[in-house]
């Protein structure tokens, strides 16, 4: 469902498009447009119409998850077919996802395992991470001064994440992907960098 509608006229000129929120987005929260040639979901929005066209505008704030998709561009035939969304965990810690997606994600606190989640082009996904805070440490001789329960992710759309509260957001399309989800124990510091080469470009 989108927020607003941009009617853009038919041209021969590419041009850029924006909207402004009437007030200030939560932290964390941007506008996300559809229908443009940066694709479903972009944080920015650049067409050159070759007809008169319209391009749909909402936000990656929950809210908007549950609503149904936003539409694409008119005349532009919409993928059936889903994308897959790969999970992949570095650590030994049991941790568990959860969001909008029907299948299990979990480690069990196997080093290395993966989960794999049909998504949807045109959706967006929120995964949230959630430590089972009463398993048995996996590295028990290890002494730590600080609470090291929080998760990172590389591979989201919405860039880095940490702590259990922070929500990795995925922009759903019709090709493969991948999140790496790892955890803040000093110990695991070497698995968490076998991350990085899941970051997206400009992530900070």
């Amino acid at each position: 469902m989108c927020r607003t509608i941009l009617r853009v006229d038919k041209g021969d000129t590419t041009r850029s498009i924006g909207a402004t929120p009437q007030t200030a987005l939560p932290e964390g929260v941007r506008l996300a447009y559809w229908g443009c040639g940066e694709g479903p979901g972009a944080a920015t929005c650049t067409v050159r119409p070759d007809r008169d066209t319209t391009i749909c505008v909402t936000t990656t704030g929950p809210a908007d998850v549950a609503r149904n998709a936003c539409g694409t561009r008119p005349g532009t035939p919409v993928a059936e077919a889903p994308g897959k969304l790969s999970v992949v965990f570095r650590t030994k810690w049991k941790i568990e996802l959860s969001g909008n997606f029907d299948e299990p994600c979990a480690n069990g606190g196997a080093l290395g395992k993966r989960c794999e989640i049909a998504i949807k082009p045109g959706k967006i996904y929120y995964l949230r991470a959630q430590f089972e805070k009463a398993a048995a440490d996996p590295y028990p001789q290890a002494g730590r001064a600080w609470d090291f329960h929080y998760v990172t992710y590389e591979g989201c759309n919405s860039g880095m994440g940490h702590a259990d509260a922070i929500t990795c957001v995925v922009f759903g399309a019709p090709a493969a992907t991948t999140v790496c989800v790892s955890s803040g124990d000093p110990v695991e510091e070497k698995l968490a960098r076998e991350c990085l080469p899941y970051r997206r470009a400009g992530t900070p």
